[in-house]
């Protein structure tokens, strides 16, 4: 394995996230300015960069296709079946709003949306119109890093998680769980996750502490969404949290709720994990 440019991939794997949950987590006030400081950023790395335009280069497709902005009424998203029409879509829609110094405060709103703060509408906004593309990137860098790895298949292995019981592939230092996760189990822990990353942000940690942290509840987010997620990573992932929890007087926790919440997180990935 290439170890500087395994740690490069590395790093930049986590300064994405960390640019990529600032704009997907902002507020309602600087949303305009996070989006702005997302687009700066994928088009400042020539890494991230190239990924992107290589998958949409050549494609043909008007981003008012899957962004429906011109009639009367509610504006709504209508995605393509097509992964980099999609792609396109999501990117070309991005630049014209940041080229535009559209509000996107004000374009959140004009979307259908349910009740809620100024802050989940923006946030909800955000998610639906440009998470696609936040994934896409974040799996590209992940496979990225698995081939500097030169993982080996060793073949299958079976084993009880929790509750269900499933197929572990092991590849290298890998560890893969094919079995089946129940949707209920996903969404609980996305809801948990979605309410403690904005905690992070307010605690009294610092920046690095933040990162990792919110780098932890990703994995945890990436890995449970995957249709084969790797049990070391959730495991490494949970290790660091259970740390943090530790230290709750630092600000993390907060308040006994949150830390109730941490605590949920810490049960519901044990039983995926069987710990």
């Amino acid at each position: 394995m290439n170890t500087t440019e395994y740690k490069e991939y590395r790093l930049l794997s986590l300064e994405f996230r960390r640019v990529s949950s600032n704009m997907l987590m902002c507020d309602a006030d600087t949303a305009t300015v996070q989006l702005k400081r997302f687009k700066n950023y994928i088009d400042s790395s020539p890494v991230i960069s190239s990924i992107i335009q290589d998958r949409i280069r050549g494609v043909e497709f008007d981003y008012k296709q899957c962004y429906l902005i011109e009639g009367s009424g509610w504006n709504y998203i209508e995605p393509p079946v097509d992964e980099a029409s999609h792609l396109k879509a999501q990117y070309d829609y991005m630049s014209y709003l940041c080229s535009e110094n559209k509000d996107v405060k004000g374009v959140a709103h004009s979307f259908i949306h349910g009740k809620g703060s100024w802050d989940n509408i923006v946030r909800d906004f955000l998610d639906s119109a440009f998470k696609s593309l936040v994934d896409f990137v974040v799996d590209a860098l992940a496979k990225k890093m698995m081939l500097l790895e030169g993982d080996k298949v060793m073949g299958n292995i079976y084993q009880n998680i929790g509750n269900n019981y499933g197929n572990v592939n092991a590849a290298g230092r890998d560890v893969t769980y094919t079995g089946n996760i129940s949707n209920n189990d996903v969404s609980e822990i996305k809801a948990l996750i979605e309410k403690l990353l904005p905690a992070i942000q307010e605690s009294e940690l610092s920046v690095d502490e933040k990162e990792s942290l919110t780098d932890d509840l990703e994995t945890i987010q990436e890995q449970v969404e995957s249709p084969n997620p790797k049990l070391p990573r959730l495991r490494k992932a949970m290790e660091n949290i259970k740390s943090y929890m530790a230290s709750a007087s630092k600000g993390v926790a907060g308040t006994t709720a949150l830390l109730t919440d941490w605590q949920k997180l810490v049960e519901k990935v044990g039983e995926l994990i069987g710990n």
